[in-house]
C-alpha cells in the first residue's frame, strides 16, 4: 500500500501545469546537454586522427584536452556569483562558438586550431553539468523531488546513449578516416543545435533555481519531530500533495 502512496502522491502533484511545465523543460534542458557532451566526447578520437600533418601524436592531444573539464571547473567557480542560468548560459556559449569553428575544415585539421577549440566545449561540461544537477534538485516540491530528478535524469540518459550511436551510423566503418566530409559536418552542427537549444532552455528555467536557495518543507512532521528534520529526503507516502497545492494557492 505504501507503492501505491507513493505513486497517487507524485501523480496528483506532477499533475499540476506549473509542475508539467518544469517537467517538460528540464526534461529537454538536461537532454540537449547529455546529448552533445556524450557526442562530443565521443568524436574527438576521430578528429584528432583526422589532423594533417601532425607534430604531436593524437593519443597525447586527448591527454592534453583532458584536463579541460577541470579548469572550465576552476574558471567558472570564479563566476559564481553571477548566478547558476547566467554561468551555464555562457559556458554554453563557449561550446557553441568552438562547435562554430570546427564545423571549417581548415581549423579542424590543424593540431593547434583543433585543440583549442576541443578544450573550448570540454571546459563547459563541468559547469554545464553542474549547473543542471543544481537546477533540478531545487525545481520540484518535496512530493516530487526525488521522482522529478529522476525523470529528468532518465531522459536524459536517452538522448546520452543516441549521440554516440550516431556516430557510428554515420562512419562506414570503425576507423576515423571513413567520415565523410558531408557527414562529419552535419554531425558537428547537431552537437551546435543542440547546445544552442541548451542555451535558449536555459533562460526559460524560473529566476533563481539552483542558486541553494533554502528549500520549501511541505512535509506533516511526525509526532515528536520537526518538518525540517525529513527534507526533501522524506518519503512521500508520508506527504501530502494537498499542502503544496494549498501553499499555491497562498502564493
Amino acid at each position: 500500500s505504501s507503492l501505491v502512496d507513493v505513486a497517487g502522491t507524485v501523480l496528483q502533484t506532477a499533475s499540476t501545469s506549473w509542475v508539467t511545465f518544469i517537467l517538460i523543460l528540464l526534461s529537454l534542458l538536461d537532454s540537449s546537454r547529455a546529448f552533445m557532451m556524450s557526442g562530443s566526447a565521443y568524436l574527438w578520437k576521430d578528429l584528432f586522427m583526422l589532423v594533417e600533418g601532425q607534430f604531436i601524436s593524437p593519443a597525447r592531444l586527448n591527454v592534453i584536452s583532458s584536463i579541460a573539464p577541470i579548469i572550465g571547473l576552476i574558471v567558472s567557480v570564479q563566476f559564481i556569483s553571477i548566478g547558476v542560468q547566467r554561468l551555464a548560459f555562457l559556458s554554453a556559449m563557449v561550446a557553441s562558438l568552438a562547435f562554430a569553428a570546427l564545423s571549417s575544415s581548415s581549423i579542424r585539421l590543424v593540431a593547434g586550431r583543433l585543440l583549442v577549440c576541443i578544450v573550448g566545449v570540454k571546459s563547459a561540461y563541468g559547469p554545464l553539468g553542474t549547473c543542471v544537477s543544481l537546477i533540478k534538485a531545487e525545481a520540484f516540491p518535496t512530493e516530487l523531488r526525488a521522482s522529478g530528478f529522476a525523470f529528468v535524469s532518465f531522459m536524459a540518459k536517452i538522448t546520452a546513449t543516441l549521440a554516440p550511436t550516431m556516430v557510428e551510423a554515420l562512419k562506414e566503418d570503425e576507423t576515423a578516416d571513413s567520415w565523410s566530409v558531408s557527414n562529419l559536418h552535419a554531425y558537428i552542427l547537431l552537437l551546435l543545435f543542440a547546445t544552442l537549444m541548451f542555451s535558449l532552455l536555459i533562460l526559460m528555467v524560473p529566476d533563481q533555481t539552483g542558486e541553494g536557495k533554502s528549500l520549501r518543507d511541505f512535509v506533516a512532521p511526525r509526532k515528536g519531530h520537526d518538518a525540517e528534520s525529513y527534507g526533501a529526503a522524506a518519503m512521500a507516502s508520508e506527504t501530502s500533495a494537498a499542502s503544496w497545492e494549498q501553499h499555491s494557492d497562498s502564493d
